[in-house]
């Protein structure tokens, strides 16, 4: 699991939940750089230069460190197809969505996040999954060199 900052409250991010590709980045650059690459690119392809000084278009979202950490694996040079960032907002509004038990109603929570009544309580009912070791995923190495 992994801790981000959202809206000022500290939020755990299930990782192991997210898609490998998604994965792959959080371990190469770090959760907070890749949720602005995904909420700026995701569901599209981007180039990734084999330096930073030739990335205008990632240089707009991410960090110099960054892009020089893409810049030195195997994806270096190529169009890489970003995925969508609906899966880690998902996980977001979720866990603020359970955070809110007991303090707002489904019927609340619901018309707040244009979910039904239903939805909310199956959000509720969800039992927190057993931690799997994210380092021994096989798609941690997906992009290294």
């Amino acid at each position: 699991m992994t801790k981000i900052n959202v809206n000022g409250r500290l939020k755990t991010i299930k990782v192991y939940n997210l898609p490998p590709q998604s994965r792959a980045f959080i371990a190469l650059i770090g959760l907070p750089e890749t949720l602005r690459l995904l909420r700026a690119y995701g569901g599209t392809p981007v180039y990734i230069p084999k330096s930073s000084d030739n990335s205008k278009k990632l240089a707009e979202v991410l960090s110099t460190q960054s892009i020089d950490k893409l810049a030195n694996t195997a994806m270096a040079g190529r169009f890489i197809s970003l995925p969508k960032v609906d899966k880690l907002l998902q996980q977001i509004r979720n866990m603020d969505i359970i955070s809110q038990r007991g303090i707002k109603s489904r019927r609340e929570l619901a018309q707040e996040y244009n979910l039904t009544t239903r939805h909310i309580q199956g959000i509720w009912s969800v039992k927190p999954e057993k931690e799997q070791d994210d380092d021994t995923s096989p798609q941690y190495g997906l992009f290294s060199k």
